[in-house]
C-alpha cells in the first residue's frame, strides 16, 4: 500500500459548544474553476507572408480511448492575446477521422462556440482560465482516439501568441473522469507535429508547473482564491473538519461524523479529484458507557508511518472534559484505540480541556499539536517525543496565542501543518471573543523553522470572517493535481486555492487605466499608477470600479503593489472595501506598513477578505487605496476572487 502524508489536523472547538446539523446540506458540484499545477503551453509565431491559412497542430498525447454515448471532452485553457484560432484542440482517431470535421454546429462547447481549432474563444480565455466542455459528437461514438493535438490556427501575419492547457480529460459530463489525457507533465508523451506547420515560423510545446504554495503566499507572491464553482463539498454526509492522507493516489479524508444518538466519531470519505467524495462510514466511534470517551471520540488528526495509520482524537465522556486519545490501524479503516496519550493541566492556559489534535513527524520525533482551553480563550500548544505514548509538553506553550482586539481574540485553534523546503507552514482557525456561537470566525496562517517558534502572516486573517456564527474554520491543507488548497468548514466544507495570476487568477480584475478606476492623486507610471512623496499629498491613489457584479457571499479583494522602501513600520496604504450604495459603508479594510512588503521594487499581492451579503446584491462596490504619503507606491491592478 502506497501512502503519502499530505497533512493532518481538524478543528478547534470545545466540548461545551459542539454542534450537530450546523449547516443545511445543499448539494452542488461542477468543473474545476481554474487550471494550474502542470500545464502544457503552445507558443506560435506566424510568418510575415500573406498566406490566408496559417496553422500548426502539435501532439501532446497518444492516448487511446474508445468513445461511448454520453462522453464529454473537457479542458482548461488560457490564451495570451484576444485573437481567434488560439486555444483549440484536435482529436485524431485511429481510423483517420478528425473531430474538427464533424461540423461547427455539432462539435461545440457549453457556450455554443465551435470545437474547431479556428474558433474564437478570446472573450472567455484571454489572460484567464476558461473551462471548456464539449459533448462528443454522435459520429465519433465507437471510434478510438490515437492522437491528441493542441493547435494554433490564427491567420494574422507575424502574429505571436501562446496558449496554456490543463485538465484535458474525457468525462461523463457530471464530474466523473473516464480518461486522463493531460493533467501532469508526465502525461505529455509525444512531441510530434501532426498537421503543418503552414506559414508558421515557430511552434513549440513546453510543460511547466505554475502552481503556488505556502512559501509563495507568505512571500506575498500568491493570494487566496475561493472556489466558487465547487462551494460545498461532501454535503450529502456533512463532511467537515477533514484530516487527509493520500493512499495509492486516492484522497482519504477523516472527518467529524455523528451517529443517530448525537455521539461523535470519525468518518472516512474518499475522492480522486478533491471535489467529489464518497462516504465510507465510521472508522472510530464513541466509547462504551462509562468510558472516558463515551460522549464523543472525534476531531481526528491522522498520520501514516512505516505501515501504521495513527489517528489522534479528542474525547469527552465519563470523568473527561476533553483529553486526547490515540487509535492505530494497519489499513486505515479498522482502528484500535490505545487509550489517552495526553491530558490537560489543572491550572494555566489549558486548565479546562485540551483537544482538536494534529500530528507531524520529523525524523524520529512526533509533534502533537492541540488546543488548550482555560474557560476564556483557546490557544495552540505542542507536545513532543519519540513515542506517541510518552510525550512531553513544550515548556514554551502556547506556541500560537490569542491577540486581544483582533480576529483571533478568543481562539487560536484547530490547525494543520505542511512542510515546504525547510520551512513549516500552519493554517489555523481563529475567532473573536466568546460566546463562540455568536463570535466571528476565520482562519490564518503562520510559519516556523523548528515547529516550536511560529511567526504569524501579516495578512491574517486570510478568509472572510463569518457573520457572528461558526464557519470558515477548521482549515486543512490538501494538494490536488499539483495545486495547493486550504479546505475549511462552511456548508459543510469549502476550499480555497493558493493562487497567482496564471494559476487561478481573479474572477474580476481591473488595471489602473481601466474603465471605472479613478485616482485623486498620482500618475501613470510604466505598467501601473504611482504616488510619490515629492509630488503628492495623502489621499486616494485608486478608487472604483463601481461594478454591480460582485458575487453574493464570501469574496477576497486583492491589490498588486510595490514600494521603494520596506524599512520601518510607517503606515503606507489603507485598503478598503466599500458598499457605494449603502452610504459608503466600509465592509473591511487593511492598513499596510512598510515592512509588510518582503522586498522593494517588486510587485506583491495584498488582500482584504470580505462578505457581500444578499442584501447588497446589485449594489456598486468601491475598492479604495488611501495613500499616507510615507513612501513611493506603484499599483498595477486590483481584483476580486
Amino acid at each position: 500500500m502506497k501512502v503519502n502524508q499530505t497533512k493532518k489536523g481538524v478543528l478547534l472547538f470545545l466540548a461545551a459548544i459542539l454542534m450537530t446539523g450546523m449547516f443545511a446540506a445543499t448539494a452542488t458540484a461542477g468543473a474545476n474553476p481554474w487550471a494550474g499545477g502542470d500545464v502544457a503551453s503552445l507558443g506560435v509565431t506566424n510568418d510575415a507572408s500573406g498566406t490566408a491559412n496559417k496553422y500548426i497542430y502539435k501532439r501532446i498525447s497518444n492516448k487511446a480511448y474508445t468513445f461511448v454515448s454520453g462522453d464529454y471532452i473537457e479542458y482548461d485553457v488560457m490564451i495570451s492575446s484576444s485573437i481567434d484560432g488560439a486555444g483549440g484542440i484536435e482529436i485524431i482517431n485511429a481510423d483517420g477521422s478528425y473531430f474538427r470535421d464533424t461540423g461547427t454546429s455539432v462539435w461545440k462547447d457549453q457556450n455554443n462556440i465551435s470545437g474547431h481549432p479556428n474558433a474564437n474563444i478570446s472573450a472567455y480565455a484571454t489572460n484567464k482560465w476558461y473551462h471548456r466542455k464539449l459533448a462528443v459528437p454522435a459520429s465519433m461514438i465507437g471510434k478510438t482516439s490515437s492522437k491528441w493535438d493542441i493547435v494554433g490556427e490564427n491567420d494574422s501575419p507575424s502574429q505571436s501568441y501562446s496558449a496554456q492547457y490543463d485538465n484535458l480529460k474525457v468525462t461523463n459530463g457530471s464530474g466523473t473522469t473516464k480518461s486522463v489525457v493531460f493533467v501532469n507533465s508526465s502525461d505529455y508523451n509525444s512531441a510530434a507535429t501532426d498537421i503543418g506547420p503552414a506559414a508558421v515560423s515557430a511552434g513549440n510545446v513546453t510543460t511547466s508547473n505554475i502552481a503556488s504554495n505556502m512559501s509563495h503566499l507568505m512571500d506575498n507572491q500568491a493570494f487566496i482564491k475561493l472556489d466558487k464553482i465547487n462551494p460545498f463539498i461532501g454535503t450529502s454526509f456533512s463532511m467537515h473538519f477533514i484530516s487527509t492522507l493520500k493512499v495509492n493516489g486516492e484522497i482519504w479524508a477523516y472527518y467529524i461524523k455523528w451517529d443517530a444518538f448525537g455521539k461523535g466519531g470519525v468518518g472516512l470519505a474518499k475522492s480522486t479529484d478533491g471535489v467529489h467524495f464518497t462516504d465510507n462510514g465510521f472508522v472510530l466511534t464513541a466509547g462504551a458507557p462509562g468510558q472516558w470517551d463515551d460522549s464523543f471520540a472525534t476531531f481526528p488528526g491522522v498520520w501514516y508511518d512505516s505501515g501504521t495509520f495513527y489517528l489522534v482524537y479528542e474525547g469527552t465522556g465519563t470523568g473527561s472534559a476533553g483529553q486526547i486519545g490515540l487509535a492505530t490501524s494497519t489499513n486505515g479503516v479498522n482502528f484500535t484505540k490505545q487509550g489517552q496519550i495526553l491530558t490537560h493541566n489543572t491550572t494555566g492556559w489549558e486548565s479546562v480541556n485540551i483537544g482538536t489534535p494534529s500530528l507531524f513527524k520529523e525524523g524520529s520525533t512526533w509533534y502533537l499539536f492541540y488546543h488548550g482551553y482555560d474557560g476564556s480563550d483557546c490557544r495552540i500548544g505542542v507536545a513532543t517525543g519519540t513515542s506517541l505514548t510518552s510525550l512531553t509538553k513544550y515548556s514554551g506553550n502556547p506556541v500560537i496565542d490569542t491577540v486581544p482586539g483582533t480576529w483571533e481574540a478568543g481562539t487560536a485553534g484547530h490547525r494543520d501543518i505542511v512542510k515546504v523546503g525547510n520551512t513549516y507552514y500552519m493554517t489555523y482557525e481563529g475567532s473573536e471573543d466568546p460566546p463562540y456561537n455568536t463570535a466571528k470566525w476565520s482562519s490564518g496562517v503562520a510559519s516556523s523553522t523548528d515547529l516550536l517558534h511560529w511567526s504569524k502572516f501579516s495578512q491574517n486573517n486570510i478568509l472572510p470572517q463569518t457573520e457572528n456564527t461558526f464557519g470558515n474554520d477548521g482549515p486543512s491543507f490538501l494538494s490536488v493535481d499539483g495545486e495547493n488548497f486550504i479546505y475549511y468548514r462552511t456548508n459543510p466544507t469549502s476550499r480555497a486555492l493558493i493562487a497567482n495570476e496564471n494559476d487561478g487568477g481573479f474572477d474580476l480584475k481591473w488595471g489602473m487605466s481601466d474603465s471605472g478606476i479613478s485616482h485623486v492623486i498620482g500618475r501613470s507610471d510604466g505598467d501601473g499608477w504611482s504616488a510619490s512623496t515629492s509630488l503628492d499629498g495623502p489621499d486616494y491613489m485608486q478608487y472604483g470600479p463601481y461594478t454591480t457584479s460582485t458575487p453574493v457571499g464570501d469574496n477576497i479583494a486583492t491589490w498588486k503593489m510595490m514600494v521603494d522602501s520596506n524599512s520601518g513600520t510607517n503606515d503606507v496604504v489603507r485598503l478598503e472595501v466599500v458598499d457605494a450604495d449603502d452610504s459608503g459603508t466600509v465592509l473591511a479594510e487593511r492598513v499596510l506598513q512598510r515592512n509588510d512588503w518582503k522586498q522593494t521594487n517588486r510587485y506583491e499581492y495584498f488582500s482584504v477578505p470580505f462578505h457581500w451579503s444578499a442584501g447588497r446584491s446589485g449594489h456598486r462596490i468601491e475598492l479604495r487605496a488611501h495613500w499616507y504619503d510615507s513612501t513611493y507606491v506603484k499599483m498595477q491592478l486590483v481584483g476580486i476572487s
